[in-house]
């Protein structure tokens, strides 16, 4: 009997008798490694599931009541907890994901598509797409094999903040498509994690003089209110008394630099205050900007 029969006549005692221990433990050994070799990330879900199910029978006396010699069930009982163990050390087993990373740039959205197994090529559907398109193949080979592989970057183009369908299905180095995958792509919440995180590794305003005035720039703040609806900054105190006029932008892409973009202040100013509120009405903590750049 070759494999595909073995596991279609497990299935069916299964589905004969759902609380019969044997064929679980037996069907986790046809999608074990020391069985298969290399496997794909649905072969390793599949042992998974059916190691858990054995395990659950087995703890309910549903195994060892089939065997006169009690040290054969005692010794698939230690070897299934044994695979589950080693299992649980590779979270991607427990679900076949794919993990798109987004960023914006100057010409529109870009996404990365994160597959934790090789994949030999990668269709996705974004919006109001009718049909899937192929990412295409990369220049590169997966290590150790001539197979290329899959072009994980995609161009999404300009889009107001919103909340778009996304689908991503691929196929696994075995030939089989795992799939698809459904995924909303929120472009305020992506937007808003990024530039909070990269205003952590920032300097929020930057300092000039002219004509015996100091002048506190907000450029790269302005170029972040997609995200911002308001800045409020103080001199040389803690009050964050004024505002700085800031227009929203929901055009898309990164915003545009125009208008006001620094406030003035006495050329004695020796620090700043600022703190931001964003779009979703979440603040930041309040940061002090030294006009000699140093540190408190």
């Amino acid at each position: 009997m070759d494999r595909g029969d073995e596991i279609s006549s497990l299935l069916q005692l299964i589905k004969n008798d759902p609380a019969f221990a044997p064929a679980f433990y037996q069907l986790s050994i046809e999608y074990s490694q020391n069985r298969l070799g290399e496997r794909s990330l649905s072969e390793k879900s599949l042992e998974r599931q059916y190691l858990i199910e054995f395990l659950h029978l087995d703890s309910s006396g549903n195994n060892l009541k089939y065997y006169l010699d009690k040290k054969i069930a005692e010794e698939q009982t230690e070897d299934a907890r044994n695979r589950l163990k080693q299992l649980a050390y590779a979270p991607d087993v427990v679900k076949s994901q794919v993990f798109p990373t987004y960023m914006l740039a100057n010409d529109g959205w870009y996404m990365y598509i994160s597959i934790p197994e090789h994949a030999t090529k990668i269709y996705y559907k974004f919006n109001n797409d009718t049909g899937y398109h192929f990412t295409g193949l990369s220049d590169y080979q997966y290590s150790g094999t001539n197979i290329p592989q899959a072009n994980s970057n995609v161009f999404l183009g300009y889009l107001k903040n919103g909340r778009y369908p996304l689908s991503i299905k691929y196929i696994d180095m075995k030939g089989d498509e795992q799939g698809p995958f459904h995924i909303v792509f929120d472009t305020e919440k992506e937007r808003l994690l990024s530039v909070k995180k990269n205003l952590e590794m920032t300097h929020w305003v930057s300092f000039n003089t002219y004509d015996s005035q100091l002048l506190i720039y907000f450029t790269s703040l302005l170029s972040e209110r997609d995200v911002i609806k308001q800045i409020k900054y103080s001199i040389n105190d803690e009050s964050l008394s004024n505002n700085f006029p800031i227009q929203p932008w929901t055009k898309g892409g990164i915003p545009e630099i125009h208008g006001d973009i620094y406030a003035k202040a006495p050329s004695t100013t020796k620090y700043v205050c600022v703190k931001i509120t964003f779009i979703d009405n979440s603040e930041s903590k309040m940061k002090r900007f030294n006009v000699d750049g140093s540190s408190d």
